[in-house]
């Protein structure tokens, strides 16, 4: 690649006359230049090699060369410098892309393989302003992530000793059964568990177990003598009664809902109804509701026979 940049008599000025001073005093100046052919096989040996011609004082200090005007004159001496876009790496000495415009840190943990366009090295993404950071498994929570990956914990907290990628609290003390340390020096009960002042973190179930124990978030253990019923987490009396439409106190008694009656004959809550609907002219089939036999109607809450002509019925 090869480009030229124009010079300007205004910034040069005071370079040559500090030149032509020296010049004055005595100093001997020898010029270098390099003729085109020379530099143009230096610029097919370096890529990304530009060209700039700048103007140069040549003294002549040999007797046997003619001296040309004043014993001065005034080249255009060309220099190497890498092209716009490029810079000098400090190592090889080569020209190699530059991102230092675009990024804040000059591509550091990356590379950059074109001009103005940073890429980060692996495990490592591009911020708001546009640096590389690293990104520590699980954010390193309650920590501080260094470049090679590493979590150190802040004070107060420890890595995890199982998955060491992030920070847990620390308790020098310990904490109590079904507790955990969610701050340093502080213990939690348990999710599903709540604190009792005297025995500590204990399990919840809801709804109450009854007569049973919670021993576990929503796991009853009955005491003997009671049952767990299906799809309810409440111990209740085993029950050698049918007890149905209410529940048993214990194996031989049976507590009857509101409205309901227990009838030794079935062992069973049944309905109860106002006058038995009409001294049994019907059935009770649901507290205060009766279903009336053949040639009965229901009369308010009873039963009554149906009349053929009102002048017959009371």
């Amino acid at each position: 690649m090869h480009c030229k940049w124009k010079w300007n008599w205004t910034e040069l000025l005071p370079q040559l006359m500090l030149m032509l001073l020296g010049l004055a005093v005595g100093s001997e100046l020898y010029g270098d230049i390099r003729t085109a052919l020379e530099f143009e096989s230096l610029s097919l040996t370096h890529t990304n090699l530009c060209q700039r011609e700048l103007p140069a004082v040549f003294f002549q200090t040999h007797k046997d060369q003619p001296v040309r005007g004043n014993g001065s004159s005034i080249y255009f001496q060309r220099v190497e410098q890498c092209c716009a876009g490029y810079r000098t790496d400090p190592y090889s000495g080569q020209c190699v892309p530059d991102c230092g415009l675009n990024t804040p840190d000059n591509c550091r943990n990356g590379f950059c393989r074109v001009t103005g366009q940073c890429e980060c090295f692996p495990e490592f993404v591009r911020n708001e302003q546009g640096a590389c950071i690293h990104t520590c498994p699980i954010a390193c929570q309650h920590g501080l992530c260094y470049l090679n990956g590493t979590c150190v914990c802040q004070p107060g907290y420890i890595l995890d000793p199982e998955t060491r990628l992030f920070c847990r609290a620390r308790c020098p003390k310990g904490c109590g059964t079904h507790e955990q340390c969610v701050a340093p020096d502080k213990c939690e009960c348990l999710p599903g568990y709540r604190h009792s002042p005297e025995l500590g973190c204990q399990p919840i179930c809801a709804p109450d177990c009854g007569y049973g124990k919670c021993v576990a978030p929503n796991q009853c253990e009955c005491i003997p003598g009671f049952i767990k019923r299906r799809q309810r987490n409440v111990c209740e009396a085993e029950c050698y009664l049918h007890c149905e439409n209410g529940f048993c106190e214990s194996r031989f008694k049976c507590n009857c809902r509101t409205g309901y009656q227990y009838d030794v004959n079935t062992t069973s809550c049944l309905p109860v109804c106002p006058d038995d609907c009409g001294r049994g002219n019907g059935v009770c089939i649901a507290p205060g509701i009766c279903r009336c036999f053949e040639g009965y109607e229901l009369r308010g809450n009873s039963c009554e026979p149906k009349c053929e002509s009102q002048l017959f019925c009371n």
